[in-house]
């Protein structure tokens, strides 16, 4: 193998690396963005409830990922609220998340 061809393979085994390095951390990102987008709208929704207004069901497009927010009353006046946040084309579930919330009036 000549000097330049092992610069070029060099040069092409670093470039393959590199991106594999950004499409993991581009992955990992992702992953990261929709935990939060989950956490923000339950919080939304538990400051709704407290604030006695109508908790609104439905799904929501926000960027990338799309949102499923659902609620439940128990027997017990407990209210569970529910996110779910999907990726918006395949509808792979990303993150999930459910709280309770006990009334205070």
């Amino acid at each position: 193998m000549t000097k330049g061809r092992f610069y070029i393979v060099g040069t092409a085994i670093l470039v393959v690396f590199a991106l594999g390095l950004l499409a993991v951390t581009w992955g990992i990102l992702f992953q990261f963005r929709a935990q939060g987008v989950a956490k923000g709208f339950e919080e939304a929704l538990v400051r709704t409830y407290e604030m006695g207004r109508p908790i609104p069901d439905g799904q929501y497009v926000v960027g990338a990922y799309r949102v499923e927010a659902t609620h439940t009353t128990g027997g017990d006046k407990k209210v569970r609220v529910r996110v779910r946040v999907m990726e918006n084309r395949t509808g792979l579930s990303l993150a999930e998340s459910t709280r309770s919330v006990v009334p205070t009036y």
